[in-house]
């Protein structure tokens, strides 16, 4: 099981989000982009599953519109309150995918 997770932090005044997960605790994880940053980083949610990378990366698809640069976004509200179920419903589709069709990996 790993974390996906998504944080926020004001960088140049703007809130902007990262995208990204974790098999280690959040936490340590944000200690590691806080290096040499001085902005403040808090997480805003987060999802467990054995999918992460690939919930992260089609999340990542999914807000590729409000991409600022790398894995930080511009979300506007509606897509961090969703970002629980998106994660769980690509959670549910990528279990039936793997239970269902033996070409998925």
């Amino acid at each position: 099981m790993v974390n996906i997770y998504l944080v926020c932090a004001e960088i140049n005044g703007e809130k902007l989000h990262k995208i990204g997960y974790t098999k280690r605790r959040i936490e340590e994880r944000i200690k590691e982009f806080k290096t040499g940053n001085a902005s403040e980083f808090y997480i805003i949610d987060s999802f467990k599953s054995e999918w992460g990378p690939k919930i992260e990366a089609n999340l990542k698809r999914k807000f590729k519109i409000y991409n600022i640069r790398g894995e930080w976004f511009n979300l506007p509200q509606s897509e961090i309150d969703n970002f629980y179920s998106y994660c769980k419903n690509l959670h549910n589709n990528f279990n039936f995918l793997s239970e269902n069709n033996h070409f998925f990996n």
